[in-house]
């Protein structure tokens, strides 16, 4: 039911900025200090993906608290604004076809 839900379309990018501000608030108590932080996404995300105000809160959490933010990237090779917000970023669901498309796409 989880790939059938994935895999719908929902005509729009991802705006992870309500998803992380909420997780920074959390990650921010006590009872949360050694959590991380993962996104699912398709890799649609606006570039930069994030305002500086909250790359700085991610950036301070990292720092203080060693807080890693992992990226889980469905059906894509690679996504650069996922790349900027996560310590690393996982692929699922991505064939040797997109792999190849995406490398014809760097040159």
């Amino acid at each position: 039911r989880l790939l059938d839900f994935l895999g719908g379309s929902f005509r729009g990018g991802t705006d992870v900025t309500g998803a992380l501000t909420y997780c920074l608030e959390k990650l921010g108590t006590d009872e949360m200090a050694a959590a991380d932080v993962l996104l699912i996404t398709d890799g649609e995300l606006p570039n930069p993906p994030v305002s500086p105000l909250l790359m700085d809160k991610i950036k301070t959490l990292r720092e203080e608290r060693g807080m890693q933010v992992h990226g889980l990237l469905v059906g894509k090779p690679s996504s650069p604004p996922l790349e900027m917000l996560c310590d690393q970023v996982h692929t699922f669901l991505v064939t040797k076809y997109d792999l190849a498309s995406s490398a014809l796409d760097a040159s």
